[in-house]
């Protein structure tokens, strides 16, 4: 059997010492690499939940994908911390698609 080894930390979005809501302060901060790379972490599997809602059809899941990083880099600041980042972007994207 094959073992996989996850990073500690990152079951909470926790990579290189950096957790979503810390790239996101930077974002909020000013920062464009850090939304640069919540969207590196997160673009391919919003994709895939949005894809999964609209049939499959990948040009309205890529659209919608943008729209809701988008939702994020406008109005990132509503993010109030209650759930996780990942959570509140997935929930956006949902919202989009339906």
């Amino acid at each position: 059997m094959i073992e996989k080894t996850v990073p500690e930390g990152a079951a909470r979005g926790e990579v290189d010492g950096r957790t979503d809501e810390d790239l996101l302060a930077g974002f909020l901060g000013g920062n464009e690499r850090c939304f640069a790379e919540i969207m590196q972490r997160y673009r391919v599997r919003v994709k895939r939940v949005v894809s999964r809602l609209v049939g499959y059809d990948d040009d309205l899941a890529e659209e919608i994908a943008q729209e809701a990083f988008v939702k994020l880099f406008t109005s990132g600041d509503s993010f109030r911390g209650d759930g996780t980042l990942r959570g509140w972007l997935f929930t956006v994207a949902v919202r989009l698609a339906l």
